[in-house]
């Protein structure tokens, strides 16, 4: 069932909290009639601000809740904003992948920025996925190139 802002926050709030609709407007700093108003659609939704201080008192996911409302986290904004060159273009280009496969490049994406790697590290790392997408690297060759970034991963 499709819900709309307003009454997907009244639905999980009547359902996964003990909170009355006062209990909520003083945690997330509103006005119960603001927030009466919000939770029967006769209201816009509110800004990012409010949607966030929304979902944090609930326990709901903020990006979930803000896409709702058809917007974006500020911080979500702000890092697009930084990297106009960049992060569009990624984000198209993922756009038409399953959830799967979203899932294990973003662990890919941790993996490597946890483990810092140079730029020679990267342009191993850029021919073994383009290779195995393209499954034209050789046994022997994708064997060498991961003993070198296993060597290079453990210092």
């Amino acid at each position: 069932m499709q819900h709309n802002f307003g009454q997907k926050i009244k639905d999980f709030r009547i359902r996964h909290t003990d909170y009355s609709l006062r209990k909520l407007a003083e945690l997330t700093k509103i006005s119960p009639t603001y927030l009466s108003r919000i939770e029967n659609d006769k209201e816009s939704p509110p800004s990012e601000d409010i949607i966030i201080r929304i979902a944090q008192a609930l326990g709901m996911n903020e990006d979930e809740l803000l896409s709702t409302a058809n917007k974006i986290s500020p911080d979500v904004q702000h890092t697009i904003r930084s990297n106009p060159e960049i992060l569009p273009s990624f984000i198209r280009t993922v756009s038409s992948l399953d959830g799967a496969v979203l899932d294990e490049i973003i662990e890919l994406i941790n993996f490597m920025s946890a483990k810092r790697p140079t730029k020679k590290l990267w342009r191993y790392i850029e021919k073994i996925i383009k290779g195995l997408l393209d499954e034209k690297i050789a046994e022997e060759d994708l064997q060498a190139i991961l003993n070198f970034v296993n060597s290079r991963m453990q210092r």
